[in-house]
């Protein structure tokens, strides 16, 4: 009876021991831990995935010292950077700090120019010297990329990892100019506006257009106001025209319609409105997206507005 008892143990222990000496050293010890092959490949995988965050991580960790460095030698103190890279050759650009962890913002008021990418901190300043209207630039990191923004005023708005400078030389920000593209669908044809609002600082100024509409009936409502006028062309429905509308410091401004099909058609006209813009306004433009003929809502560059009335109208911002 003892012997019975024996032979099944012995059986199994043996089998173990087959099993011990014909698998590879890495998965039979894992065998035998219960973890079998799916977990070998599962704890493989995690092993990679951490040897590629650490290298990501000594990466980012390279990139934004390098930037600290820079904005160190910043702190307090006048800067010379040198024009370099996408700034081409030249001489310093004089800049100071102005914040950190601030950027030029998209919030209402913005002032904000452009924002570039792949840009180093002194390829940003000389960016912001060349340009006529920046007096602040920010620069940082977003998604491991350098990002270079420029404003002609401090309008900042918070964002850790970003620092803002200004430059020491400040322009005179003798006008504004703001790009908006409008269009509507072919079921309007006149029977409601397509138009925007610009408050440049002083004064709301209402530009309206009727694609579709013979002569394009181009309008001007509230603090200029100027009855429907033939620009001898018809602009077509269902494709954005741009609006260019510049305001100066002189009081004379611009309005031009640019077509939409053939950029080389345009139309301006020039109005006085004394006051209306003054340097430090930063100014907004504005739609109607409720159909009561009243700017309820303000644009931001790049997003899409629309507005359901007579037909669809669509608004986009593209400088401001």
């Amino acid at each position: 009876m003892f012997q019975n008892m024996l032979r099944p143990l012995f059986f199994v222990g043996f089998t173990t021991a087959v099993a011990f000496f014909t698998d590879d050293g890495i998965e039979q010890a894992a065998l035998l831990q219960g973890l079998g092959r799916k977990a070998i490949a599962e704890e493989k995988m995690t092993q990679t995935q951490q040897i590629a965050e650490e290298a990501d991580e000594q990466k980012r960790y390279k990139i934004m010292q390098s930037k600290k460095g820079k904005d160190k030698k910043c702190r307090g103190k006048k800067c010379g950077g040198k024009k370099g890279g996408s700034g081409g050759q030249g001489a310093e650009v004089p800049y100071t700090l102005e914040k950190e962890n601030m950027k030029c913002g998209l919030t209402k008021p913005t002032s904000r120019i452009y924002r570039l990418e792949d840009e180093t901190l002194e390829s940003c300043a000389a960016k912001c010297r060349l340009h006529a209207h920046c007096n602040f630039f920010s620069y940082g990191l977003h998604k491991e990329a350098p990002v270079c923004m420029g404003c002609s005023h401090a309008t900042l708005e918070g964002h850790e990892g970003f620092t803002s400078y200004k430059m020491k030389d400040q322009k005179q920000v003798d006008e504004k100019t703001y790009l908006v593209q409008v269009k509507c669908d072919e079921t309007v044809k006149g029977a409601w506006n397509t138009q925007i609002w610009v408050k440049p600082g002083h004064g709301n100024f209402g530009f309206v257009v009727h694609p579709g509409y013979k002569g394009s009936a181009v309008r001007f409502e509230g603090d200029f106001s100027k009855r429907n006028q033939d620009i001898k062309w018809t602009l077509a429905p269902n494709v954005y025209h741009t609006l260019k509308i510049t305001f100066r410091l002189s009081g004379k401004h611009t309005l031009m319609v640019i077509d939409g099909d053939d950029p080389t058609k345009t139309w301006s006209y020039d109005f006085e409105a004394p006051g209306a813009y003054g340097n430090g306004n930063v100014g907004s433009v504005w739609v109607d997206t409720q159909g009561d003929d009243q700017p309820n809502e303000e644009m931001v560059l790049g997003k899409e507005f629309h507005l359901d009335k007579r037909g669809k109208h669509s608004f986009k911002l593209l400088e401001a």
